[in-house]
């Protein structure tokens, strides 16, 4: 190994001799001072509006099997086709262009290409990275992030319109990056960052949560799902939590983790994963695809991950809906407000717990009477 002492090391042999020596090379790093006099205030550029910014991070968060990959193909297929889509009761498109799409669980011949195909991808705009041969061996690894940057970035100049960078899962592709240490971690993420900014292109990192996750009780918060070190979802602009809704398996929600750009707000998106076939060289192959619902969900992070927390939340909801609908509507027969109440999503069990917590602990600001076949009356007391 050559006498460092004596070594100047630059930018341009720097790589090459941590490679030949198998060792961290030594670098000095200096001090980057800037005025903000000299800062241009910038707005956020967007590559899902509202949903995924541009230029930064967003992680996806949630336990394994839950649909989240068939999400993710989902954006890079919309990505690639420039195709519009109605989730929510409203239009959605993402910007157009390439997607470089890093995946380690899921097999690219029977499950990624037919999913791409089920949902009309453009599939020669999606360009998949599963791992690295070595030059001798022949033997195929995992792309290391922490060291191998410069492959995406090679990538990222050959096809000149990347818009989408997914990752799935982050942690296969970290090489020994100490998941479980904020600097590590944080300083690993900023290194993405630069290159989603320098290049305007939106890396959406997927991570499973704590496998040791009850997912029902004693949580504080949805961040504190996620494995690994708590910079995983503070150093993204946007962490969201992908898992099912409590009350209907069936529906995927996405909602907000965390949220430096908006406000955090309990309506959500939702989806279900729909079975289908393809035909492809005269062949029928099963596959699933993704149902956006057009009724917005609601419910928060914290409130999905925690089912005490969510009983509460949605009873309040409930009663509070209730006071608002006598305060516009007036006196109003049970039946009446129910029939409104299960059109805003809320459901007829927890309607009927709402009653019964009005009539027994806000006698002081609803009158309750007996109407026409028995039927029950509430209106605000005076």
């Amino acid at each position: 190994m050559p006498d460092r002492k004596d070594k100047k090391f630059t930018k341009e042999n720097l790589s090459d001799f941590s490679k030949r020596n198998n060792v961290q090379a030594f670098e000095e790093f200096e001090p980057e001072w800037v005025k903000m006099s000299e800062i241009e205030a910038k707005t956020q550029p967007w590559f899902w509006p509202g949903i995924i910014p541009s230029s930064t991070l967003t992680l996806f968060g949630g336990r394994g099997g839950i649909g989240k990959s068939l999400l993710l193909l989902y954006l890079a297929s919309k990505t690639s086709s420039g195709e519009a889509f109605h989730a929510g009761g409203i239009e959605h498109k993402l910007s157009k262009g390439s997607v470089i799409l890093l995946s380690a669980e899921d097999d690219a011949e029977q499950q990624i290409k037919p999913k791409l195909v089920a949902m009309n991808a453009d599939c020669e705009k999606i360009n998949l990275l599963t791992s690295k041969i070595g030059s001798i061996s022949g033997k195929k690894k995992f792309i290391e992030l922490t060291n191998d940057l410069n492959i995406l970035e090679n990538k990222i100049k050959e096809l000149h319109d990347v818009k989408l960078i997914i990752i799935d899962p982050i942690t296969y592709f970290i090489g020994d990056l100490r998941d479980n240490y904020n600097c590590d971690v944080a300083n690993f993420l900023q290194s993405l960052i630069c290159l989603a900014k320098k290049y305007d292109i939106a890396v959406i990192l997927n991570k499973h949560l704590r496998k040791s996750s009850t997912g029902v009780k004693g949580v504080s918060a949805a961040v504190d799902e996620v494995g690994g070190a708590g910079a995983w979802t503070n150093t993204p602009r946007r962490s969201w939590l992908i898992t099912n809704h409590p009350e209907e398996p069936l529906i995927k929600i996405i909602t907000k983790m965390k949220d430096n750009i908006g406000s955090q707000e309990n309506e959500c998106l939702g989806y279900k994963i729909t079975p289908v076939k393809i035909l492809q060289n005269n062949s029928s192959i099963e596959t699933t695809t993704l149902c956006w619902l057009q009724e917005m969900q609601r419910i928060s992070a914290e409130d999905a991950v925690n089912e005490t927390t969510y009983e509460k939340s949605k009873l309040q909801y409930a009663i509070d809906y209730i006071f608002a609908y006598l305060k516009e509507n007036g006196q109003s027969v049970v039946a009446h407000i129910c029939e409104k109440a299960l059109k805003k999503g809320i459901k007829e069990k927890t309607f009927r717990r709402a009653t019964v917590e009005i009539e027994e602990n806000h006698t002081h600001m609803v009158k309750l009477e007996k109407g026409i076949r028995g039927a029950k009356i509430y209106s605000l007391t005076n």
